[in-house]
C-alpha cells in the first residue's frame, strides 16, 4: 500500500523480534508508571516491551531513513510507550496512557518521527481498516477534500460560546486556507443531529472538525448525541471524513490496557482519521473586551484547549471577534 499508492518505502517490524534483539531503555523520569510505583495502573501493561521499542528506536544506525511510524495493534499487542501521571479528580483521568515516547525516544518531549497508531485488534480488524484508507486513497480529490465543517458552541453551556471560538480558530490562523468552510453552530441552529449526522455520510467534508463533548462510541452535538450504531445504520460510500475532536472521556479505563482502541474507528462507516487525545479534555477560557464604538464592542477571547495526554497547554489566540451587543 505505502509503495503503490505513496511511493514510500515501508519496513515491517515485529514486537518480537524486537524484544528479542533490544534490551530495555532506561526508565523515564516523568511523573508516572516507572516513578509511582503505587499505581491503579493494569499488570498487563508491558512496560519492558515498551522500553524495548523505545530502545529500537533511538537506533537511527538501524533505521537512518526513518520519519513515520504506523503501529498496527492495539495496546494489548502494542503496549502505549507510558502511562503519565497527571493529578485531576479520579484515577481515569490521572493516568493517561500515550505513545509519545515512541515518537520521542529520548525523553526530551520533542517529536522525532510522525506517528500515528491503527488500533486494531485482530487480523480482521486490521484488514478493514487497510481497506478504508486504500479506499480513501483511490478515490481522493481535491474538490471533495478540500471542505471543512466546523462544528461547536456551548458545551458547557457558557455565554462565550467556547466551542464557537475555537473551531474558528484554525481559520483565523489562515490553517484552512483554500478549504471551503461550513459551520454547524449553535448560533447558526445547526449544531444538532439532523445537520452533524450527514457530514459523515454524504461526502460533503474532507475533515470535520468538533469542539464538544462524548465518549469512546458516541459524538454530542449540543443536546444530541450521536453514536457509533448511528454510523454503522448510515449508507456505504468511497469517501470517508477526517474527525478531529476533543470529546471528553474519549476512552475507557479497564482492567487490561485497551485505552488505545477505538470503536469509531474500526468499521466501514466511520471516519478513516481521528486525531484526538486520550483521558480526558479540558476546554478554558479566559476573555477581555474593550468597546470600539457604541455599537458595537469588540470583545478578544484567548482560547486554552488543555489536551492531558501531551502534559502541556496549547493555548491557541483567537482573533478578535465583533460580537451583537443584544
Amino acid at each position: 500500500m505505502h509503495q503503490d499508492l505513496e511511493n514510500t518505502t515501508s519496513t515491517v517490524v515485529m514486537a518480537d523480534w524486537i524484544k528479542s534483539n533490544y534490551e530495555p531503555a532506561e526508565n523515564p523520569t516523568a511523573p508516572g508508571y516507572a516513578t509511582i510505583l503505587d499505581n491503579p495502573v493494569s499488570k498487563d501493561f508491558d512496560h519492558d516491551l515498551a522500553r524495548r521499542i523505545t530502545a529500537f528506536l533511538r537506533d537511527k544506525a538501524a533505521h537512518p531513513n526513518l520519519r513515520s511510524i504506523t503501529i498496527l495493534g492495539d495496546a494489548v499487542d502494542i503496549p502505549p510507550s507510558y502511562y503519565f501521571f497527571l493529578r485531576h479528580y479520579d484515577d481515569f483521568n490521572n493516568w493517561i496512557c500515550s505513545d509519545l515516547f515512541y515518537s520521542s525516544p529520548d525523553y526530551d518531549f520533542v517529536m522525532n518521527y510522525e506517528l500515528g497508531r491503527l488500533p486494531a485488534s485482530s487480523e480482521e480488524d486490521a484488514q478493514l481498516i487497510i481497506e478504508k484508507i486504500i479506499k480513501r486513497k483511490t478515490n481522493m480529490s481535491s474538490d471533495w477534500f478540500m471542505n471543512a465543517a466546523l462544528v461547536g458552541g456551548a458545551p458547557s453551556c457558557d455565554w462565550q460560546m467556547y466551542g464557537e471560538l475555537t473551531a474558528l480558530d484554525p481559520v483565523n490562523r489562515n490553517y484552512l486556507r483554500g478549504f471551503k468552510i461550513r459551520k454547524e453552530f449553535l448560533t447558526e441552529g445547526r449544531e444538532n443531529r439532523d445537520n452533524v449526522l450527514p457530514l459523515f455520510s454524504n461526502e460533503e467534508a474532507g475533515i470535520i472538525y468538533h469542539i464538544g463533548h462524548g465518549g469512546g462510541d458516541t459524538l454530542s452535538v449540543g443536546h444530541d448525541q450521536i453514536g457509533h450504531s448511528d454510523l454503522m445504520a448510515l449508507p456505504a460510500k468511497n469517501r470517508y471524513p477526517i474527525l478531529l475532536s476533543i470529546r471528553v472521556e474519549y476512552v475507557l479505563y479497564t482492567s487490561r490496557p485497551d485505552e488505545l482502541k477505538n470503536t469509531f474507528f474500526i468499521d466501514d462507516i466511520s471516519p478513516v482519521g481521528m486525531f484526538e487525545s486520550v483521558k480526558e479534555n479540558q476546554g478554558i477560557t479566559s476573555t477581555s473586551y474593550h468597546v470600539s464604538g457604541n455599537p458595537p464592542r469588540k470583545y478578544s477571547y484567548r482560547v486554552i484547549a488543555v489536551d492531558n495526554d501531551g502534559l502541556k497547554s496549547n493555548p491557541s489566540n483567537a482573533q478578535a471577534v465583533d460580537c451583537k451587543t443584544e
